[in-house]
């Protein structure tokens, strides 16, 4: 027996009244209680939905609890993931031979000074992105919260310190203390990891406001 809307839409329902909040997570859950109420219906329960239910959640909640706490753990480490992948992947490669090249010929060109200043611009920017793009789409859009857009927060943090970092080492100084090959190499890293930071952002928020549509026509 496949359950229909009206039940997914009260499993839902019930899942947000227990303080599953993150639309992703609950989404997870809801399709693992539907799959596991039908699968005992068709095993020969013949009671209504809402009896199967009950008795379902009053032996399996805790678990359900529990595992939800189990993925909000595991989501830091699938974003760190999708990061890496993206920078060793061949557009993460162009990415950064392009920004150390660019980086490379501007000092040459250029000066120290006048990079640097373009360079904790452009940092900022892949930054606050992510940011935006969380704030549009959860506010103005009312989306519910994902709990793997919040998580990125912290890769946010992470790449924010790098930025500080690197501009209090260098506020007073004219040149390099190191050459301008490495300088640029440990600039590319910091520039190449926000641009897969806004990247996975952007895929994580792209998938959560589908998650929101779904929910939308149950």
């Amino acid at each position: 027996m496949k359950l229909d809307k009206a039940h997914i839409k009260f499993i839902d329902t019930y899942l947000e009244n227990s303080d599953v909040r993150h639309l992703d997570i609950r989404l997870e859950m809801v399709d693992h209680v539907a799959t596991a109420i039908e699968k005992e219906i068709e095993e020969g329960d013949q009671r209504a939905f809402i009896k199967v239910f009950k008795d379902y959640m009053l032996k399996n909640k805790s678990t359900l609890i529990e595992n939800k706490h189990q993925y909000l753990k595991s989501v830091m480490l699938k974003n760190l993931k999708l990061i890496f992948k993206f920078c060793i992947s061949l557009k993460g490669f162009l990415v950064s031979a392009g920004i150390f090249s660019l980086l490379y010929i501007s000092f040459k060109t250029y000066g120290v000074a006048a990079v640097k200043d373009v360079m904790s611009y452009v940092a900022l920017g892949l930054f606050v992105f992510p940011v935006l793009s969380y704030y549009v789409v959860t506010v103005l859009l009312k989306l519910q919260k994902i709990s793997s857009v919040e998580r990125l927060g912290i890769i946010n943090l992470v790449f924010c310190y790098m930025i500080h970092f690197l501009n209090l080492s260098t506020r007073n100084h004219t040149e390099w203390t190191y050459s301008i090959e490495t300088i640029s190499l440990f600039i590319t890293a910091i520039l190449t990891f926000g641009i897969a930071f806004s990247v996975v952002a952007f895929q994580i928020v792209k998938k959560g406001a589908a998650a929101h549509k779904k929910m939308q026509l149950l």
